[in-house]
């Protein structure tokens, strides 16, 4: 497998937790009385938190997905066949039987492994952006809960039944700065509060995509087999190392072939966690209860941006400007490495003091 295929790999692991639910084993014999007092008015937010709660009281689980895709929900074919367990805190043990790959983590590193050509992608889940790492700290079924009370609004749009049993069917839509999703539908079962059916609608560039997760095979707070978290790589197998963290400069200097720059001042916050990035890209990441900041180095002559703003600074000329988000940045070269520091909640003023620090 080749390293952009092994992130098509990666990939459809962190899109799971966009189209993931689960069901009990005796889901599709059981009770299609709906089981809710009548005191209780049902709503999306009602049933979302009974689904946090569920997620939260379960120790571990294991479950067999079948996902299929397609133009519309009756052209869909199976193209992800796999096994799933997790066990708290954080231990994930996923099986792809339709595509040979194997995946394993023990809460600190992601082994992604491909029988066929013998290849490994080791990854560093504090390296991984929040919603993906929230995949692996909390378990599927907790991070598809907290993806969409973060990024959809929900409607409650009743009871329905599939194969003669009733579900609430909860319909999804996306948050207007949430670009990148469809709309979904969620069938929770009334008897375990978790979702059984997901129907994923959305568009690519090549027209309308239809996404349906299956979920069979459920077991709830099995006794799991600890080894089924533990890796080995296998003899003469490729591995392949994606972004790593490290916690101080000098365990991360040792992973670079340029000099890492660090500010003289912080405005009061700590380094956090330093990413190494397979191309030689350093990025520390400075935090306190409030505000943070981040720097960027590369190897490099830095490229001149034409809306940026020149100055000065201890005669070496910066630039600066905003960032997508709104906030802002300043960008040089030293020792040519080109650095770039930017924040969303800091003003230049700091950000200037910042800069002018590691130009000393």
């Amino acid at each position: 497998m080749k390293a952009g295929n092994l992130k098509v790999v990666v990939l459809f692991i962190i899109l799971v937790a966009l189209t993931l639910g689960c069901a009990q084993n005796s889901g599709k014999s059981g009770k299609s009385e709906i089981p809710v007092s009548p005191s209780v008015k049902l709503n999306a937010s009602y049933i979302l938190k009974k689904m946090n709660e569920k997620c939260d009281s379960l120790r571990s689980y294991s479950m067999t997905v079948i996902r299929k895709v397609g133009r519309d929900e009756n052209s869909t074919k199976v193209y992800q066949l796999y096994y799933y367990v997790f066990e708290k805190p954080n231990k994930t043990y996923l099986r792809d039987i339709k595509n040979g790959v194997l995946m394993v983590s023990n809460g600190k590193t992601i082994w992604v492994y491909n029988r066929q050509h013998n290849e490994v992608k080791v990854l560093d889940v504090n390296a991984l952006t929040r919603g993906a790492r929230e995949e692996y700290e909390m378990g599927l079924l907790k991070a598809f809960v907290n993806t969409f009370s973060r990024n959809y609004n929900s409607t409650y749009a009743g009871v329905v039944k599939e194969n003669g049993r009733s579900f609430y069917l909860l319909n999804l839509k996306p948050h207007k700065r949430f670009t990148g999703g469809g709309n979904v539908s969620v069938y929770v079962s009334p008897d375990t509060w978790l979702p059984e059916k997901i129907v994923y609608r959305g568009y690519t560039m090549f027209g309308p995509i239809v996404t349906v997760t299956l979920i069979e095979n459920v077991t709830l707070n099995p006794k799991v087999n600890e080894s089924m978290f533990t890796f080995t790589v296998p003899s003469g197998a490729k591995v392949i190392y994606g972004t790593r963290s490290y916690t101080n400069v000098s365990e991360a200097q040792k992973h670079v072939n340029f000099t890492i720059l660090v500010p003289k001042y912080a405005a009061g916050m700590k380094l956090d966690k330093i990413l190494v990035s397979p191309e030689n890209t350093v990025t520390l990441f400075y935090r306190n209860d409030s505000n943070s900041f981040i720097v960027l180095e590369t190897p490099g002559n830095m490229t001149f941006r034409p809306l940026a703003e020149r100055v000065k600074i201890n005669g070496v000329t910066v630039q600066k400007g905003k960032t997508i988000s709104g906030g802002h940045y300043f960008e040089f070269a030293k020792n040519g490495v080109t650095i770039y520091i930017l924040s969303d909640n800091l003003n230049t003023s700091v950000l200037f003091e910042i800069t002018r620090s590691m130009l000393e």
